[in-house]
């Protein structure tokens, strides 16, 4: 008949179930323990946490068809997703809970997009260390860095920052190369003042 239901085991018996079939809502007041494949059709709601184990734990989203697939993080005052856009196949981290609207960040294809009114790219956070990028070449790497100990820009060869630089600017703007400067294009012109008294 309809109404709650309650299962238990015969006595004697574990309190484990091989089949459990439920066409309405399942409520469990207490650890739901499941081996093997599970198949969940509708909508799940845990008010609790949850936790994925075991060698190699996989969470997928999506069934390979051509829809969109996303986790959304409701926030109080704010709301962010992220999620595969079928429409363009890209990754997209965003604001709000559509997706594809107000995204902040795209992959796809081994590119990075960050989009915005104003967007930028913080490096570091303010403490007292060196920060960088670095071009990781097949026979160079280079890089671009804020040297902390000397306060300065450095575009330099390899990957640690203050060794082997090229370029170096400093707080002043003051331009230092420690190398051979190369002009080269149809006319090329070196302009030394701004046309000042």
């Amino acid at each position: 008949g309809g109404g709650m239901q309650t299962l238990q085991p015969q006595d004697g018996q574990a309190g484990d179930f091989s089949t459990l079939n439920a066409s309405g809502a399942a409520t469990l007041a207490s650890t739901l323990s499941v081996t093997g494949a599970s198949t969940l059709t509708g909508t799940v709601t845990a008010n609790g946490d949850m936790t994925l184990g075991g060698a190699t734990p996989t969470l997928t989203i999506g069934d390979a068809g051509a829809e969109d697939t996303k986790i959304v993080f409701d926030g109080n005052a704010a709301d962010f997703h992220v999620g595969l856009d079928d429409t363009d196949d890209k990754l997209k981290i965003g604001l709000g809970s559509a997706l594809g609207t107000t995204p902040i960040l795209t992959v796809a294809d081994g590119s990075l997009l960050l989009t915005g009114t104003t967007p930028s790219l913080t490096i570091g956070d303010a403490g007292a260390e060196d920060t960088k990028i670095v071009f990781d070449g097949n026979a160079q790497d280079f890089y671009i860095g804020l040297d902390d100990s000397a306060d300065d820009l450095l575009i330099g060869l390899g990957s640690a920052v203050g060794t082997t630089p090229a370029i170096a600017i400093d707080e002043n703007l003051l331009v230092k190369t420690f190398g051979d400067v190369t002009m080269t294009g149809a006319t090329p012109t070196l302009t030394i003042g701004d046309a000042g008294a």
